[in-house]
């Protein structure tokens, strides 16, 4: 903003943009510091500092790959994730099954 100079700083809407999130990390700290009282939305103020990243996309064509195949590789993520819940699940019914064949009543019992 110096470098600037307040008026053509803002005239960018990144910087707009940076200058919002610092301010409101600069807020969430200052609250953070002088309050005793566990304020529970403070650290969501702070996760806006991560947003910052999406200033980068448009400069980093590694950034706009890598990016681009996270979005990509989605779908397939949401198939892992139901062969690894239908394997739990299985999993678990034979631990079930198993424990009572053995005469164990509970988890505690089982344990031992």
């Amino acid at each position: 903003m110096v470098a600037f100079g307040v008026r053509p700083y803002f005239r960018s809407g990144w910087n707009s943009f940076d200058c919002f999130v610092v301010g409101i990390s600069w807020l969430g700290a200052g609250v953070d510091l002088g309050s005793s009282e566990n304020l529970p939305f403070l650290p969501l103020l702070r996760i806006l500092r991560v947003v910052r990243i999406f200033k980068l996309i448009r400069s980093a064509k590694g950034l706009q790959l890598l990016l681009q195949t996270l979005i990509f590789s989605l779908p397939a993520l949401g198939n892992v994730a139901s062969v690894v819940f239908l394997f739990f699940y299985i999993y678990a019914i034979v631990v079930r099954f198993l424990g009572e064949l053995g005469g164990f009543q509970g988890l505690e019992e089982g344990l031992m």
